[in-house]
């Protein structure tokens, strides 16, 4: 069995592409190869024009990476293990004190071994280390895991000025809300395979939720109406269940009204993420 089968994208310049799916969907796969921790058994990869594995010196010069946990030295602070990737990338000491700041990580923990560090203050410091050298490419794997409210908003800024600037910006993220917020398009994943690409507000016009209605009048007479006007209705005692896209829901409410039955619900039972990789969407 392939973690990743016939996937196969671009991520151009300026650009913020959010790779969403359930656990187990292949996100982390797709980021390792793409970062050159793996190597595909079939296809290619291509970074700023360098190829992987080939040309993989030359492509990671520009690629900043926060994959799996942050690859930090628990013995080493904050601070020290910043200076070690820094050097390690040519750079001088003051980038990592500017970085150090605008991560948000606490002045009094910098000098502190990481090995004591919350799963928040790791996840800050490994920011921090995907943008060391300001990278023109950016593969974030889940990075508000941790993270409080304040640096969530935080990191919705970096990455909106990243890709203001020239930037690409690759975020696998089960957040669908922040998702919507900073990716202008979103590449759907379930067990290995694109389902879906577009954006995201588009994806969701165009899916069929299970919705949950309750009418105000006989429930069977209401189901014989949307049956008639072309719906498939699942009838229970109190109330009725339809596949239904958000247009399609206020059609529902229209209909029924030009019967005189009203609706005291009409709410969606489903996760969007949810139906997307259900199996009777493939």
């Amino acid at each position: 069995m392939h973690a990743l089968q016939d996937v196969s994208f671009s991520v151009a310049a300026g650009e913020a592409v959010a790779l969403v799916g359930p656990n187990g969907a292949g996100k982390s796969s797709l980021l390792r190869v793409l970062a050159g921790l793996s190597t595909p058994d079939h296809g290619s990869v291509e970074i700023a024009g360098h190829g992987l594995p080939q040309q993989a010196a030359q492509a990671v010069l520009g690629l900043g990476c926060l994959v799996d946990r942050p690859g930090l030295l628990g013995g080493l602070s904050g601070h020290a293990n910043l200076e070690v990737i820094a050097r390690r990338h040519g750079l001088g000491g003051r980038p990592v004190t500017t970085l150090l700041e605008r991560c948000g990580l606490d002045r009094s923990a910098w000098g502190r071994p990481v090995s004591g560090y919350s799963l928040g203050m790791r996840q800050r410091l490994g920011l921090a280390v995907a943008l060391l050298g300001s990278p023109s490419t950016l593969l974030l794997d889940e990075p508000t895991t941790g993270i409080d409210v304040a640096g969530t908003g935080w990191l919705r800024s970096v990455l909106e000025e990243h890709v203001a600037g020239g930037g690409s910006l690759l975020l696998a993220s089960h957040h669908l809300e922040e998702v919507e917020r900073v990716c202008g398009s979103t590449i759907v994943l379930a067990e290995g395979r694109v389902r879906s690409t577009g954006s995201l507000a588009a994806i969701r016009a165009a899916t069929r939720l299970a919705h949950e209605l309750h009418p105000t009048g006989a429930v069977e007479a209401a189901a014989a109406i949307l049956r008639a006007a072309g719906w498939l209705v699942r009838a229970h005692p109190t109330h009725l269940e339809l596949d239904l896209t958000p247009s399609e829901a206020g059609a529902v409410s229209l209909v029924l009204a030009a019967h005189g039955i009203g609706t005291t619900r009409l709410a969606s039972s489903e996760a969007l993420l949810s139906r997307l990789i259900a199996t009777d969407e493939r």
